[in-house]
């Protein structure tokens, strides 16, 4: 059985492997630009994707539990729940930075009230 160290000596192997790649193609491009843009897209909805997969997969299983007895019915709702996490993704992930500046200018409108009450110690 493996310790630790094996797993830690594994770990610190692929992020140097990572890093070395990563140093090797920082001043060149590895891939066309018709490759990396939709690689690109496909990976900023990937946090979505993790967390959202299992619990879509769950559902659809609830409302037809037959559906992973054939081949075509799993590739059709492994389909539709790529395709809902990445729906999701549009409209959650990719939307953090006009989600920041709508929370920064409520912020930065009532920051000035925040202060006051802060500051004389005043009950709303």
């Amino acid at each position: 059985m493996a310790g630790a160290s094996y797993y830690y000596s594994i770990g610190i192997a692929i992020a140097l492997n990572i890093m070395g790649f990563h140093l090797a193609t920082v001043e060149r491009s590895s891939f066309p630009k018709k490759i990396t843009v939709p690689i690109r897209w496909l990976a900023g909805g990937s946090f979505t994707l993790y967390l959202i997969h299992l619990p879509l997969l769950s559902v659809g299983l609830a409302f037809d539990p037959t559906i992973r007895t054939t081949m075509s019915g799993g590739y059709i709702v492994l389909l539709a729940v790529i395709g809902a996490c990445y729906v999701l993704a549009e409209l959650g992930e990719r939307r953090k930075a006009s989600a920041r500046q709508i929370v920064e200018s409520i912020y930065c409108k009532y920051s000035d009230v925040i202060l006051y009450i802060k500051r004389h110690n005043a009950v709303l």
